[in-house]
């Protein structure tokens, strides 16, 4: 028992109180001493003197005892906790820099003998990851290639574990998905799509005789504005007595826009039918009364007549406003997509190079909503029949923008063309690709019309409008997200918060803030706000938050210096009120955690309280996690630990809320490990050594 107690107190705990016990036994021999001197000199006149005696030797040993403790601490034990600091940090945060010598300046050849075992080490650890590097290059490539077809896949594909945690997902989803929550790794699928159908369908697998039987689904976002058909697939391991050790693979296609057409057909079907039963109704039997046998007067003729007349008015106004809603519920079931105007024109040229013919092309820089090679045989097959029948020379091509779309212009020196002419062209096959459709069809698919126009100079041209078009965007392509999966999470099932679930495996929200100053009682306000999500030891790079909050009061010109966010900066941006609330859904089932915790959450919850959100999450502080790994003694500061741990905080992100969080999340992936190498190793150990921290410092205090 009192050895599990010895062993956890700190090195220079122990070392003061073995100082202290020699104090007291050599004070405890003294005095005994001294006493038995007394009793043998059998003098009672003599006892002052021995009291003095004892009492000025007494002081003496316990001073020169604290003296010899005081030299101790500061140059061995105090050291010796630095160094054994320094030696975790180089074997679990995989810290290069050399160890601090001077501060081990008295212990000998103890630093100079750390230093070779780190050194050792990170050469054996690089060589180590070396051969790990060129045995696993093969699978890093396979891998690779199954994150780009995945990351591409033209459709939305979610992998989750048996507790509904995203495990993986693809950029598809992410654009299908983006409007109706935070999507990322380790998040509820729950908090994204209706659960009911999904459950429906998994239950039906799980009882399914076939193995690879795949469900179809019909789902709604969770707040039930966009609707996604899908196939649901069970993992293998799904199949299993215990069915959440396995997960299930889901494949999204975004309905709603589909839907709402097919609705809008069987409403304007069921509207045409009551519309015409009436004036058709009519007009059957105003013709049944003509050929009916029997003479009509005059009179009697020109009312039917009229009769006839009004109701055949009414059928034709029926019909002109259902071909109108028609046009407007028309389906693009022609696979459409931006292409920029040059690779139309880039594939038009070519094309018709291979025919012996010569365009000459004038665009403006639009990206086109179209169907790019059906458009593209169009305008070759219209361009090849002018040649063919020498009705022009000189063709051109033009697209340029109008309006929210854009006109397609091919023209030519001479004639323009006959209508007729034109309707026959369009009645042929478009192409050997398309041999069952013709050239009206892909203006049709387009739903424009083209037509001939004659122009000044002696030339004309055909005139095909487009509905919609944008300005071509150029720029970087987007980076590869190297973190949109993680298969590890397929076995990590149960409360993400539970106090018993290792510190490696809880999600972790790191954040900072921002502010008018320090105190958030006396007014000051936050004017920046950022976190981002640590996932099974991995920053999400894709997965921040960061927003400029609106703190309705003035920034000093102090707080500019510091963090550079003035007033001209935040005008225009929301509130707390609205910002508080999205930080809340993105910490969805995290830990918090932030440097100097205690502050940040200060200026959160003050507010938190009052629009009734519930900061409830457990909440881990950098500073006491420091504190833990490297003493109290220690300087704390983000920049010291980030020194400490071979951090670079560029100079440019330093006072940044979105920097300092990324920095704070690098500390902790890097203290973690030093923490379970000290016995600390979950949630409720982590924050029972805080409650002990705090009590030693209130107490040194």
């Amino acid at each position: 028992m009192s050895s599990a107690f010895g062993t956890k107190l700190s090195l220079r705990l122990r070392i003061f109180l073995f100082f202290c016990l020699i104090a007291l036994g050599g004070v405890a021999i003294f005095l005994g001493a001294t006493a038995f001197g007394y009793w043998r000199l059998k003098d009672p006149g003599a006892f002052d003197a021995f009291v003095a005696a004892g009492a000025i030797a007494a002081f003496g040993l316990v001073g020169m005892v604290a003296w010899i403790w005081l030299l101790f601490d500061e140059n061995v034990a105090k050291p010796l906790s630095s160094l054994a600091s320094e030696i975790r940090a180089r074997v679990h945060a995989e810290v290069q820099s050399e160890i601090d010598h001077e501060a081990a300046q008295y212990l000998g050849d103890i630093a100079p003998a750390a230093s070779e075992i780190a050194r050792d080490l990170t050469k054996t650890r690089t060589a180590l990851e070396e051969a790990v590097k060129r045995e696993t290059d093969q699978i890093t490539r396979e891998k690779s290639w199954l994150a780009a077809i995945l990351r591409d896949f033209p459709a939305g594909v979610l992998l989750c574990n048996g507790d509904h945690k995203i495990m993986l997902y693809n950029m598809q989803s992410v654009s299908l998905l983006q409007q109706t929550g935070a999507l990322g790794l380790d998040r509820a699928l729950f908090e994204l799509l209706r659960p009911e159908p999904l459950l429906d369908a998994l239950d039906r697998l799980r009882r399914a005789k076939r193995s690879d039987q795949a469900a179809e689904i019909l789902c709604t976002s969770k707040s039930g504005g966009r609707v996604f058909k899908g196939q649901l697939r069970l993992l293998g391991s799904a199949r299993e007595s215990d069915p959440k050790k396995g997960g299930y693979i889901l494949i999204l296609h975004d309905v709603t826009e589909d839907l709402q057409v097919h609705a809008a057909r069987d409403y304007l079907l069921r509207d045409l039918v009551e519309m015409i039963r009436r004036p058709a109704a009519n007009l059957r039997t105003s013709l049944a009364i003509l050929q009916s046998p029997g003479t009509f007067s005059t009179a009697q003729r020109e009312r039917l007549q009229s009769v006839l007349d009004k109701e055949a008015e009414a059928l034709v106004s029926i019909i002109d406003k259902f071909v109108t809603r028609f046009d407007a519920t028309e389906t693009t079931w022609w696979p459409m997509s931006d292409i920029a105007a040059g690779d139309i024109v880039a594939g038009l040229q070519a094309q018709l190079a291979a025919q012996g013919l010569e365009i000459q092309a004038k665009t403006a820089p639009l990206m086109l909503y179209c169907g790019g090679f059906a458009l593209i045989q169009l305008l070759a097959g219209l361009a090849e029949r002018l040649g063919r029948s020498r009705t022009g020379t000189d063709l051109a091509l033009s697209i340029q923008p109008e309006g929210e779309g854009a006109t397609i212009d091919l023209s030519w020196q001479g004639q323009v063309l006959p209508v007729e002419t034109l309707e026959t062209w369009l009645e042929e096959p478009l192409g050997a690709s398309y041999d069952c459709y013709t050239l009206r069809d892909a203006v049709e698919v387009h739903r424009t019309e083209i037509w001939p126009e004659r122009l000044p100079e002696g030339r004309a041209h055909l005139r095909l409008p487009l509905r919609t078009a944008s300005s071509e965007q150029t720029g970087e392509p987007l980076p590869i997200r190297p973190e949109f999966y993680d298969f590890e999470l397929l076995g990590r099932l149960g409360a993400h918060l539970d106090d018993d679930r290792p510190l490696r495996d809880l999600t972790y929200v790191v954040f900072d803030t921002e502010t008018t100053g320090l105190e958030p009682a006396a007014g000051d306000e936050i004017v920046q706000i950022a976190g981002v999500r640590v996932v099974n030891g991995r920053i999400m790079s894709g997965e921040n938050f960061d927003v400029l909050v609106n703190p309705e009061r003035s920034i000093p010109v102090s707080s500019t210096k510091i963090h550079g966010i003035t007033e001209a900066m935040v005008t225009d941006a929301p509130t707390i009120d609205s910002v508080c609330g999205d930080f809340h859904s993105f910490c969805s089932g995290a830990v918090l955690v932030a440097h100097n915790a205690p502050f940040d959450m200060a200026f959160l919850r003050r507010h938190a309280t009052r629009l009734s959100i519930d900061f409830d999450h457990p909440i881990l502080d950098t500073v006491l996690l420091s504190a833990i790994v490297f003493g109290h003694d220690a300087d704390h500061s983000l920049d010291a630990l980030a020194e400490r741990l071979d951090i670079e905080i560029l100079s440019t992100e330093r006072h940044t809320a979105l920097g300092d969080a990324k920095a704070t999340a690098l500390a902790l992936i890097k203290l973690l490990p030093m923490l379970e190498a000290r016995g600390i190793e979950t949630l409720k150990q982590a924050i029972s050594e805080f409650d002990n921290y705090r009590r030693i410092v209130k107490a040194a205090h």
